[in-house]
């Protein structure tokens, strides 16, 4: 199985994403997947390409619920992007 098999099927759960912050998994294509997130006054949406999905993690704890972790190669913080001239 692949991540975009595990990822298809958690389509709709919410995630914590490079363990920092809650999103909601919305989409999940080919090649990049839709989360978003925040608070109400700034609602996120990421795209992140699939490539950049390197571990997915499930909890299951002892009183039933589980938890859901996405590690990302980059968080936003720390992508820096550059213009072509």
């Amino acid at each position: 199985m692949q991540y975009l098999d595990v990822l298809k099927r958690l389509k709709g759960e919410t995630v914590v994403l490079n363990n920092s912050d809650e999103r909601q998994l919305l989409e999940v294509e080919d090649d990049f997947i839709v989360l978003r997130g925040g608070n109400p006054q700034m609602l996120i949406t990421e795209f992140v390409p699939v490539a950049h999905v390197v571990r997915v993690t499930r909890a299951d704890y002892t009183g039933g619920s589980s938890s859901i972790a996405i590690d990302t190669s980059f968080s936003g913080g720390e992508h820096r992007r550059t213009v072509a001239d």
